[in-house]
């Protein structure tokens, strides 16, 4: 079911129509109204209403006045509407900038009222030009880029807050989602039309084995799973990029300063971990095992369990490298020091020969021995990163 909404000024009808979704501009803060809302009298502020039909915002800047909602029906009394007019984000932002200024220039309390009216007036026309063009991403990027470049100065408490209601939040963390899983689909069927090269890259780190088959499809589900976790890794740098594009805008700067190289770090610390199993581990644990049976049985292997334990090897490394973003998030956060980290030492060596004997499928002590070496490594690397953070 749909709604009806009227919105209404003393002297003429500004619309009546039917609505999805109703978001008010309330004293003290948005109001998003849906079908069946329990029934509420309101006061409106000077703001954005946004009316959705269809998956199609409908913008209109009010001027005060009261809300009557009753079930699936929004009356709106307002003193006057503005007209929502098609200028430019960056015209729509300078005059935002000015109406600041004005609202700090002014000298008595009612030149300061009309400078905070035009204030809203302002805010309401960025956020509206905003949603109607929130599904244009290069518009989205230039708005983020103008509003964190601009020269705002609020020196008398005159906070202009620039921000979605949690549904919007919501939709645009659907589509990312969406986005990143046609993503992963994508680079997948490609993987699996391209999946022989791939298999042959797979073998290069042991070349004296026979591979074989136990089942007619064990190789064809093989190299789906193959074409799948391929796909997956392919598309890490795309999902980074999605996450930082939609945790951006509610950052502030310190926090960007910190979160968005930790992901990026986070990124290349799990590609090299994969690096490093490849050249490293993988080729250690398969030679250990060749060696050892040598000269008495002939290695024949199922290529579905040599593909597991690669993986397997794969993504624990990837994983184990993530040691040093932990540390410094615990750090960051003041849940241990980094003296505190500096005096366990004891304890992460036997941590490390733990989670080295964890993490390898292989049971051969050279493949564990480095692992836990590289565990060291990074632990110690992560606490020097953490000392010149924090000095």
């Amino acid at each position: 079911m749909v709604m009806n909404i009227r919105v209404l000024t003393p002297d003429r009808v500004i619309c009546s129509t039917a609505a999805d979704e109703v978001v008010l501009p309330g004293l003290t803060g948005q109001v998003g109204v849906l079908d069946g809302h329990a029934a509420l009298i309101t006061a409106l502020d000077t703001g954005l209403l946004r009316i959705k039909l269809d998956d199609t915002w409908t913008p209109i800047i009010l001027c005060g006045g009261l809300a009557e909602i009753d079930r699936n029906r929004v009356t709106v009394l307002v003193n006057d509407v503005e007209e929502f007019t098609n200028i430019e984000l960056r015209e729509a932002t300078k005059e935002l900038e000015e109406a600041t200024l004005a609202v700090e220039k002014a000298e008595t309390s009612k030149d300061r009222l009309d400078a905070s009216v035009e204030l809203k007036k302002a805010n309401a026309r960025v956020q509206g030009i905003y949603y109607l063009e929130f599904l244009k991403l290069e518009i989205l990027l230039d708005y983020i880029i103008m509003v964190t470049n601009s020269n705002f100065s609020f020196t008398k408490n005159t906070n202009v807050v620039l921000e979605l209601p949690f549904s919007e939040h919501i939709e645009e963390l659907r589509q990312r989602l969406l986005l990143l899983f046609l993503t992963i689909l994508l680079l997948t069927t490609i993987s699996f039309l391209e999946v022989k090269p791939i298999v042959k890259i797979l073998e290069y780190p042991i070349s004296n084995v026979k591979f074989f088959q136990l089942s007619p499809g064990e190789y064809f589900i093989s190299t789906v799973k193959i074409a799948f976790y391929t796909g997956l890794l392919f598309t890490s740098p795309f999902g980074i990029s999605q996450i930082i594009l939609f945790l951006l805008p509610g950052l502030t700067k310190r926090e960007t300063k910190i979160i968005l190289p930790l992901l990026i770090s986070s990124l290349a610390l799990f590609g090299l971990g994969i690096a490093f199993s490849y050249y490293t581990l993988i080729p250690a644990a398969l030679n250990f095992f060749l060696n050892y049976s040598e000269e008495v049985i002939e290695p024949f292997w199922s290529f579905d369990q040599y593909f597991e334990f690669i993986l397997v090897l794969f993504y624990s490394t990837g994983l184990a490298f993530q040691i040093p973003i932990i540390q410094i998030l615990i750090g960051l956060l003041n849940i241990v020091s980094a003296s505190q980290m500096l005096g366990a030492w004891r304890y992460i060596i036997l941590v490390a020969t733990i989670l080295g004997a964890i993490l390898t499928p292989s049971t051969d002590p050279l493949t564990q021995l480095l692992l836990s070496v590289a565990i060291l490594l990074l632990y110690f690397a992560g606490l020097g990163i953490l000392f010149l953070i924090k000095n």
